[in-house]
């Protein structure tokens, strides 16, 4: 993906423009080096289950990692596979990559 044209704006669903992000790659839309520190983020890799949907298999996985970990920004579906029991769907199983800010101490 390549970075906006310096200057190039983009309209907001609410129809006012703002900046395009320069860092296409980061999670966060309103992201800016200008006057802020850059942000770093840890990247894990869960498995999500649910008997239901791979739907509710990604909110599990991600609900279960806010449980324990703070400042989670974003996550990222990687596959999608399910199990097989007595020729029906018994589980949906997903794998998702969740990245969470590192916090520095102030």
């Amino acid at each position: 993906m390549r970075d906006a044209a310096p200057g190039a704006r983009d309209p907001s669903p609410e129809g006012a423009e703002r900046p395009l992000n320069r860092h296409a790659w980061h999670p966060d839309p309103d992201y800016s080096e200008e006057g802020i520190m850059p942000k770093t983020y840890k990247l894990i890799e869960l498995v999500g289950i649910s008997e239901s949907s791979f739907e509710e298999a990604v909110a599990n996985a991600v609900a279960s990692a806010g449980e324990t970990l703070r400042g989670l920004s974003w996550f990222e579906v990687v596959e999608q596979r399910g199990r097989i029991a007595d020729g029906r769907i018994a589980e949906y199983q997903v794998k998702v990559k969740v990245a969470f800010q590192v916090l520095r101490e102030s």
